[in-house]
């Protein structure tokens, strides 16, 4: 997506969109009904597609199963703090609706160009994830019209009944791959008159060629953001190297101080013992020294 994206300002349509969640909700089908197993980290950088055919969004695989077990009642915290789900960010125990979270994220994504729950600019660093999961828990996001305007009612509906905060609510993925936004549906068009056909058409070509002038505006700013989204990521990233290595680069530099501190204490040791400094002598032993030179000078 990323070199479709710098070659040109077309982005992800709607189109693209629903192939490739269609694509990751069969992939959940398999692990959720057939293997019993939850992800737990759905989020785009674990989507691949093959390199041969990076436009055929029908070949998308889902990656990176470090997280991936077994619905349980335990609690616990796994997955990105971006996409994970209100109630991994309450504490509460993890399961098949914890997916579903993701892919609402990763389509609204898709659609948009930004993620639905971000961290403010203003914010410091510290107190970012804090404020993030509060976001998270009242489920409250923003569809703006300038990114959302050309989305149909569908793909909107879609995207809302898988960011539902109460879990029992979302979506499962055989609702998903049911929901009118997925599903191929096709309905039979009744007859008309030649004449009313022909301006019937009149009318759509006039109405397609606006929509479709919409479509490229709406295609170039959702490219913008997802340009912008992937350089924060990359930043980010960047910056979490930087400390990582910083705080590996202190640590072993003060393992080494104080390794060749008490390698040099060693050498002072052994360099005092080799000069054989005086010990001091008992009184006796000094006593019968002075005696004994006593009786050699009488």
């Amino acid at each position: 997506v990323k070199e479709r994206l710098d070659a040109s300002d077309s982005g992800l349509t709607e189109g693209d969109a629903r192939q490739a969640t269609r694509s990751l909700c069969l992939g959940l089908r398999h692990m959720h009904v057939e293997k019993n197993l939850v992800h737990r980290d759905i989020k785009p950088e674990n989507l691949l597609l093959p390199l041969d055919k990076g436009a055929d969004y029908a070949c998308l695989k889902i990656a990176d199963l470090g997280f991936t077990t077994e619905p349980t009642a335990h609690l616990g915290f796994a997955g990105t703090a971006s996409y994970v789900s209100p109630e991994l960010a309450r504490g509460d125990a993890y399961g098949f609706p914890n997916d579903m979270w993701g892919v609402g994220c990763v389509a609204f994504v898709m659609l948009a160009g930004y993620p639905p729950f971000y961290h403010d600019a203003g914010t410091r660093t510290s107190q970012q994830t804090g404020q993030l999961l509060r976001r998270i828990r009242r489920g409250k996001y923003v569809m703006r019209p300038q990114e959302w305007g050309g989305v149909s009612d569908e793909g909107k509906a879609f995207v809302a009944g898988l960011l539902e905060p109460d879990p029992d609510k979302r979506m499962t993925v055989e609702e998903c791959l049911r929901h009118p936004w997925l599903a191929a549906t096709t309905t039979a068009l009744p007859a008309v008159p030649a004449a009313a056909a022909a301006a019937v058409a009149g009318a759509a070509g006039a109405a397609s060629c606006s929509a479709a002038r919409a479509g490229d505006q709406r295609a170039r700013i959702v490219a913008s953001r997802l340009k912008r989204h992937y350089l924060r990521q990359k930043f980010k990233r960047a910056v979490r190297v930087l400390l990582v290595t910083t705080r590996w680069r202190r640590l072993l530099l003060g393992r080494s101080t104080r390794v060749s501190g008490s390698a040099s204490m060693v050498g002072v040791r052994r360099t005092n013992a080799g000069r054989g400094t005086k010990r001091k002598m008992p009184a006796s032993a000094v006593a019968g020294r002075a005696s004994s030179a006593a009786r050699k000078v009488a």
